[in-house]
């Protein structure tokens, strides 16, 4: 069996599954949504998605994409919204137009799509999707399309990479172009959610500097939805 048929017969096991990490509002500390997060369950170890996604087919991805945006609605603990990791690799518009069709749309306000920086959408596509969906734009600060990315991808929410989150209680520089970040995404009319807080300090400075919502470990580890 090749790695495709291998992930495909994992996923029908219930080995592949989603797990949840929540974003928190930074002000009242409630959980407000989760971003949903690859893991694959061996007997020895958990093996980590990076190992495995960008190695499988563009179908493959496609199918797991599917099927976690229909575990996710089906969640009956589910608070709030939770998004769904995409690459560019499976916006076709058969996919487009089967996760449409898979999400209600009385469901539709429970599922945000996230889209990796660094990779190089169509604005096509993305312009179909957010007829449908909230997009969010993940790791802002890591990838070569940074600015081109804002001014081109229809993205209600930008999330900070953790690089540029890590120094800001310590690091004049991190500090400055933190301020530089909210103040760019909120005259753009975006939600920003800090990734990677990882101490009370740090919350607080993204907090009094206007950030609305953290992610990380400090914040809440990845589990189910509760």
């Amino acid at each position: 069996m090749n790695l495709d048929d291998i992930v495909l017969a994992e996923l029908d096991a219930g080995n592949i599954f989603p797990r949840f990490q929540p974003v928190v509002d930074l002000a009242t500390k409630e959980v407000v949504g989760y971003e949903s997060l690859c893991r694959w369950v061996q007997p020895d170890r958990i093996v980590p998605p990076m190992e495995f996604l960008p190695q499988l087919r563009d179908s493959t991805l496609q199918v797991l994409a599917l099927v976690f945006a229909r575990q996710i609605l089906a969640n009956p603990s589910r608070r709030g919204w939770v998004s769904l990791n995409l690459s560019s690799v499976v916006l076709s518009d058969d996919f487009i137009q089967d996760l449409v069709e898979l999400v209600p749309l009385a469901d539709r306000q429970y599922l945000k799509l996230e889209l990796l920086e660094d990779d190089k959408f169509s604005v096509f596509a993305l312009n179909k999707l957010a007829v449908h969906f909230v997009l969010l734009l993940d790791d802002w600060g890591t990838g070569y399309n940074n600015l081109i990315a804002l001014t081109g991808y229809p993205i209600k929410y930008l999330k900070l990479n953790k690089d540029l989150t890590a120094g800001v209680t310590n690091s004049p520089v991190h500090a400055q172009v933190c301020r530089f970040a909210l103040r760019m995404a909120h005259e753009l009319g975006m939600t920003v959610i800090a990734e990677g807080v990882e101490a009370q300090s740090q919350a607080d400075w993204l907090r009094f500097n206007g950030c609305q919502l953290g992610q990380g470990w400090y914040l809440g580890a990845p589990g189910d939805c509760r």
